[in-house]
């Protein structure tokens, strides 16, 4: 099974939808995982680049942000090293 890493740029074009072109890409890729194609992975900084990127930037509330980034890590399709480390950062 192929291992691909998804980075900071592909989650922040499906999470705001804002390159329809880019973040169809993704979601290509989310499909493909969900009928075990591949396997999708990321880390801690990348998911700390798209909270800073989307309340700085995007100025979003913390609370809806981290309501997205916890949807995100919820899927099982993505694979993410120190899950259970990032998550007890959230609460």
């Amino acid at each position: 099974m192929t291992t691909v890493f998804i980075d900071t740029n592909a989650l922040l074009r499906f999470i705001l939808n804002d390159i329809p072109s880019q973040a169809q890409k993704t979601r290509n890729l989310f499909i493909e995982a969900r009928f075990g194609k591949m396997l999708l992975l990321t880390n801690v900084l990348v998911i700390s680049e798209i909270i800073f990127t989307l309340t700085r930037s995007y100025r979003g509330r913390k609370d809806r942000v981290i309501s997205v980034i916890s949807k995100l890590l919820d899927d099982p399709i993505i694979n993410l090293e120190h899950d259970e480390t990032l998550r007890f950062s959230l609460d």
